[in-house]
């Protein structure tokens, strides 16, 4: 028999970083760092996974749902949702996975995991989910399920792939924007430093909450989506420091949003303009959010002193990735990332969303 394989794209959030579990809108890219899933049926009378990255091992009975044995367990997680959804998943299976993203780091490989994962049953057993259909069930699997705080933008973003702008609703809003202006314009810098996002997002999301109702005491009619931000910035001195910081920051980055899909819109984008907006944008993660390190502060630095136009961090921040903007210039400025700046530099290109081989 012939083997299933398939493959998931990284992604970026080229813009809006925090909106999606706010209910706002992003701009993100799938790159081509991709996780790939490649096996078939076996005689066995269980699902077994081989994850080749991080020499483990998994494998329980297909005709049960199988126990957690950790927060995170997304494999087990995906299997469970298109079990209880009555998906026939009724066979043994043997599969090995294996990844070029970087874990952990901002660029989504556990959503990407997850993706791929059901993308993959979904071959083998013949469930013609659509990539849409996908994404949604990526995201139950891996944030409903376990009860967190995180949104749906990755899976979306890399179930479809290449670029798209995003109004985080239920259903979402989505459409797709044409990036090839700006492709060979990117390079992801790995800072190696460990991020700890699940934290990071509670404590945020808190803290945005926090601000909002605040803010209401002065702005009775507040609305996340559309009140102007001058109109918000003169009653945040009476706001309690951090809710106050983190909602100028979380307004600032819905308004770079909105001014990116605009000039990505247009027939010929300026590369300068995109670039402002990445820096005001990486700015109000600075020190609205206070999430950057000296680390990303200096590939920053660096990479702009060798002739890349901007750079902001990708993700939740505090260690993991930043992506530098440097049209026609990728190797110079990987070789800055990776000799000047101790990281390690990724020289990507926008791709196309989940396939089978």
């Amino acid at each position: 028999e012939m083997t299933i394989k398939v493959s998931a794209p990284g992604r970026i959030c080229l813009f809006g970083e925090d909106q999606d579990y706010m209910g706002l809108s992003v701009i993100t890219a799938a790159i081509n760092l991709r996780t790939y899933i490649e096996g078939n049926y076996s005689n066995r009378d269980k699902i077994s996974i081989d994850l080749l990255d991080i020499r483990q091992k998994d494998d329980f009975y297909y005709d049960e749902l199988p126990n957690y044995r950790k927060k995170r367990d997304y494999l087990r997680s995906g299997f469970n949702i298109l079990k209880r959804k009555g998906f026939e998943l009724s066979k043994g299976l043997s599969c090995k996975i294996w990844s070029k993203l970087p874990i952990g780091a901002g660029l989504s490989s556990s959503s990407v995991l997850v993706v791929a994962w059901i993308k993959f049953l979904s071959e083998l057993f013949n469930l013609n989910l659509n990539p849409e259909k996908i994404a949604d069930l990526a995201y139950q699997a891996e944030v409903v399920e376990f009860k967190e705080k995180g949104g749906n933008m990755d899976h979306f973003a890399s179930a479809l792939g290449y670029g798209m702008f995003m109004e985080c609703i239920t259903p979402p809003h989505i459409e797709k924007i044409d990036l090839d202006s700006i492709k060979n314009s990117f390079v992801i810098g790995d800072t190696c430093e460990k991020k700890k996002t699940l934290q990071t997002h509670n404590v945020r999301r808190a803290e945005f909450d926090e601000g909002i109702r605040l803010i209401k005491h002065h702005i009775p009619d507040f609305d996340l989506k559309i009140t102007p931000i001058s109109k918000v910035e003169k009653f945040l001195r009476h706001l309690p420091r951090n809710p106050s910081k983190r909602l100028w920051a979380l307004l600032q980055v819905r308004d770079v949003v909105t001014m990116a899909k605009d000039e990505l819109s247009k027939n010929n984008p300026d590369a300068v303009h995109i670039a402002e907006l990445i820096d005001l944008h990486h700015n109000a993660m600075r020190d609205g959010l206070e999430n950057s390190t000296p680390k990303i502060e200096k590939i920053i630095y660096e990479t702009k002193n060798a002739g890349a136009l901007a750079g902001k961090i990708v993700g939740s921040g505090n260690g993991g990735c930043v992506v530098i903007f440097c049209p026609d210039n990728q190797q110079k400025i990987a070789n800055v990332i990776n000799h000047r700046c101790n990281g390690k530099a990724y020289i990507v290109d926008i791709d196309e969303g989940i396939k089978k081989y």
